[in-house]
């Protein structure tokens, strides 16, 4: 909202014209654009320099606002903007009548009275806004959905207080994500919902993780995975682990298939008992073989001696 008041008072100290501009944004601080000009009542010269305080006062009254500018009036013309001083801003209610008065010169005499004007409505007419950057000292609130903080350059979705480059209070919905993701710490959440990962391009990770504790879940079971970055290395397997930390099966680059045992020394080594075993010796003659010296022993279940070598 904008007023302008053309004034010509004749006072003691000199003839006034002044020009008050009274501009609020939609967002405090509130700034105001004061304009003027400064001559001799009796000889028409200019005042070429002087002091400008101005005070900024509520409708009953009360002063809220006020600050000197040193040298503020020169040839004779004063352009102030009121509230820019970090350290003296100025916060007026929106849509409120107030009161303002210019002082000068060293003596301090009041130009004129007392003025009145009341401050913006904060609405912006996006028709102002087709081309160019919208800009204001302070940051950008919208409806309180949507805050951006210009200070630390961060953007706020749902939140006012954004902790994060982009913190988005709510669920994020998008086609794609751009960026090979190289920078990304990692995917959280906080709940017991689930989270699907898929594959994008040829080759990517669609699962990855550096903590040997993780747990994935598949159906209605957990796993507990202590899978290598990269089967290619010297010395790197694949394990399965249960809920207990115990490994199940161990698979070795040398082929080698573990059972029970995370140091498999054959194609198969079974640390446990086989409930059942059945030979086909159609494609290839079996053969047992014992190469520690030990007898061979087949037994009942009930440990009675059924077949024995040695």
């Amino acid at each position: 909202m904008m007023k302008k008041l053309h004034l010509s008072v004749a006072v003691a100290y000199g003839t006034v014209f002044l020009l008050l501009l009274a501009t609020a944004f939609a967002a405090q601080p509130t700034v105001i654009s004061l304009q003027g000009k400064l001559t001799n009542s009796s000889t028409g010269a200019l005042i070429t320099s002087a002091n400008v305080f101005v005070n900024i006062s509520s409708f009953e009254g009360q002063t809220v606002w006020n600050e000197t500018f040193v040298n503020g009036v020169s040839n004779g013309f004063f352009d102030l903007l009121l509230g820019t001083n970090a350290d003296n801003p100025l916060n007026l209610t929106f849509d409120k009548d107030y009161n303002i008065s210019i002082s000068a010169g060293s003596t301090v005499a009041q130009i004129g009275g007392t003025y009145r004007f009341r401050s913006g409505v904060g609405q912006i007419s996006p028709s102002n806004l087709s081309s160019g950057n919208f800009s204001a000292p302070g940051n950008f609130s919208f409806g309180g959905s949507m805050f951006i903080d210009k200070t630390s350059n961060r953007v706020g979705i749902g939140t006012a207080a954004p902790t994060t480059a982009l913190d988005v209070a709510g669920t994020v919905t998008a086609t794609a994500f751009s960026g090979d993701g190289s920078g990304l710490t990692g995917i959280n959440t906080f709940n017991n919902e689930n989270i699907s990962l898929f594959l994008g391009v040829p080759n990517s990770s669609i699962i990855r993780t550096e903590n040997a504790s993780t747990f994935v879940r598949t159906g209605d079971g957990y796993a507990l995975p202590n899978f290598t970055s990269n089967l290619n290395s010297v010395n790197n397997s694949i394990s399965l682990w249960n809920i207990s930390g115990t490994s199940m099966v161990q698979r070795l680059l040398s082929l080698s298939v573990g059972i029970g045992t995370n140091a498999p020394t054959k194609a198969l080594s079974v640390n446990g008992t086989l409930a059942a075993l059945t030979v086909d010796p159609s494609a290839k003659d079996p053969t047992i073989n014992t190469t520690s010296g030990k007898n061979i022993t087949i037994s009942s279940s009930d440990g009675s001696i059924i077949f024995q070598l040695g």
